[in-house]
């Protein structure tokens, strides 16, 4: 048995009309063209590590929801054309916006 392993794709006419001209070109198979290219380009990249790991990417999730599930009801709230005057309304909007920019905020300098 052999151990290489295959992967397949698909490609538009052109894109293989394009591959096989290629091949023809250098006088070689399209799988060896397109390994030989994807390869090359592959090793001449660095590979970037992520900016977090699997656990913080979780909790960075786990306050980046609420505050979406925050900001929909107080669009939810203007859109639906409550009046946005009323003192109490104005000030709890205010309060929440506030709290979010702030974990925005929070958020973009892990992020840096």
């Amino acid at each position: 048995m052999s151990d290489r392993k295959q992967i397949n794709f698909r490609l538009s006419n052109d894109e293989f009309d394009f591959l096989k001209a290629r091949s023809l070109e250098r006088g070689i198979s399209i799988s060896s063209l397109v390994r030989n290219e994807v390869l090359n380009s592959l090793k001449n990249k660095k590979i970037k590590q992520p900016k977090f790991n699997a656990d913080d990417t979780k909790l960075l999730l786990k306050s980046i929801i609420p505050m979406s599930n925050n900001l929909n009801q107080i669009a939810k709230s203007l859109n639906q054309n409550k009046n946005p005057t009323n003192q109490k309304n104005s000030e709890h909007l205010h309060d929440e916006l506030k709290a979010i920019r702030k974990a925005v905020l929070e958020i973009c300098q892990r992020l840096k």
